[in-house]
């Protein structure tokens, strides 16, 4: 049982036989374009048919035709002189839309005549033809032996040859691929598929229906494109092979809708916790790879609020792999519970949100407030101490602000120093030997300060000479 490829030659035209009313595809029924709309017809100048059928083909896009890739061989005729007939039932009419090929696309690995797969070829017309395009197979199950496929087509009918001009349509199998290979043919099990039925005089694919697509389906769950038909038994009595599409399906997308957008996705993992001041905490930052290739993508994050850092390790990653985040709470963080933005960048920018509670804090360095109402004497000469106690976590701001009441008869005589919890003192006015005036108190900025924010801060006042009276009549710390 030989093998052939199921173009039309020009050098079958003498063997011709009419004979009307006679199938296309051997064993074939009619059908109509409305049944199955993607098909379309290749003819060419020299085919043996009357309509000059040379192979058949898949609409996939409204411009876009899958074929056979040997459909376009050079020893066919110059691809510029083929013309792409679509919606037409009988090729004796002029029903439907005609278009000429603009350019193709070949896979790169096919080799004309090796018969073992990459036998696939994407044609862009000149125009757009039609809407009712089919959808290339990507589910493996289509592929399973005992899936029924339907052919439709306009190739010959026999291999005697008989023809006809109308579209037909048959029913083909998917058989064992061992259908194939005890015949001795060459058979790619990753890239073909055995269709029968085998060894049957009434059924079976014939010259003129390379390249025609093999359905899987029914009108109510709609069709995909499992294969295109590649060769068969010279008897076209089966059995036959195609491509299997679902090998092709990525390259087949990239040639039609171009190469995928390269996107991924990321998550948080925890995407929330609790850090006390002065502690940190950690979470796994997580991209994944959803279409394209895998990008690098840089890290960052913006939100923090003040005395929060966060670092990343690494601080960029190939997507498809993961980051440590660190949530660093200084002790002068206040507290609350704040939304944090982590972004990975790369050719698209993706965000997730980290909700950060720092458990315990108070407010902000610069916005402690206390207050003391209590009157002072001030001893002529001495000093008097004001005590505040002030509550909170972390460090005091560094620079506080004194706000003094008092009366006195005579400021320029005055010193006062801010004492902190820890000790240390932090001059506010001092003592001048200019001539003496009333002081009613004011308002001070103490820069310089570096104390823990909780304790007792003391108001010291010293009346440096004597003969003059007044007293501190309260104070304000804000810290």
């Amino acid at each position: 049982m030989r093998r052939i490829i199921l173009i039309l030659l020009a050098g079958l035209a003498a063997a011709l036989l009419p004979a009307a009313g006679a199938q296309a595809v051997k064993g074939g029924t009619d059908t109509t374009t409305a049944e199955y709309p993607w098909t379309v017809v290749i003819t060419r100048p020299g085919s043996p048919h009357p309509q000059h059928v040379s192979c058949g083909g898949a609409l996939v896009r409204p411009n876009k035709v899958l074929t056979a890739a040997h459909c376009l061989d050079a020893t066919l005729g110059d691809v510029k002189d083929k013309t792409v007939m679509y919606g037409r039932d009988d090729l004796t009419t002029t029903a439907g839309v005609e278009a000429k090929i603009s350019s193709y696309w070949v896979h790169p690995d096919y080799v004309s005549g090796k018969l073992d797969g990459d036998d696939i070829a994407i044609l862009t017309l000149d125009k757009n033809v039609g809407a009712s395009v089919v959808q290339v197979a990507t589910d493996p199950a289509t592929n399973a032996v005992g899936t029924n496929l339907t052919l439709s087509t306009y190739g010959f009918t026999s291999s005697t040859p008989t023809f006809t001009s109308h579209i037909q349509k048959a029913t083909l199998p998917i058989v064992e691929n061992a259908k194939c290979t005890d015949l001795g043919w060459k058979f790619n099990a990753d890239k073909q598929l055995c269709l029968g039925p085998t060894k049957n005089d009434t059924l079976g694919v014939c010259k003129g229906d390379s390249g025609g697509g093999v359905v899987a389906g029914t009108p109510a769950t709609g069709y995909k494109l499992v294969g295109l038909i590649e060769s068969g038994d010279t008897n076209c009595a089966g059995p036959q092979v195609t491509s299997q599409l679902t090998h092709y399906a990525e390259i087949i997308r990239q040639q039609l809708d171009g190469a995928p957008t390269r996107d991924f996705s990321l998550a948080m993992s925890p995407a929330a916790g609790t850090v006390a001041p002065g502690s940190s905490a950690t979470t796994t930052v997580a991209t994944t790879t959803v279409s394209g290739e895998p990008q690098t993508v840089a890290l960052s994050a913006s939100g923090a609020p003040a005395g929060v850092t966060v670092t990343f390790n690494p601080a960029s990653v190939t997507t498809g792999q993961n980051a440590t985040a660190t949530i660093s709470v200084a002790a002068t963080a206040a507290g609350g519970t704040y939304p944090i933005t982590v972004s990975a960048s790369g050719t698209t920018s993706h965000t997730a949100t980290y909700t950060l509670t720092v458990e315990g804090g108070g407010n902000p360095p610069g916005t402690h407030t206390f207050t003391s109402t209590r009157t002072y004497f001030v001893p002529d000469p001495g000093s008097v101490d004001s005590p505040i106690t002030a509550t909170g976590t972390g460090s005091a701001a560094s620079t506080v602000t004194v706000t003094v009441k008092a009366s006195h008869w005579c400021g320029a005589e005055l010193a006062i120093v801010l004492v902190a919890p820890d000790g240390r003192q932090y001059p506010v006015k001092s003592a001048s030997t200019g001539a003496c005036a009333s002081f009613s108190g004011g308002t001070y900025q103490v820069p310089g300060v570096s104390a823990p924010i909780a304790g007792t801060w003391t108001l010291r006042v010293t009346d440096t000479k004597a003969w003059n009276f007044g007293a501190l009549n309260g104070w304000t710390l804000t810290a």
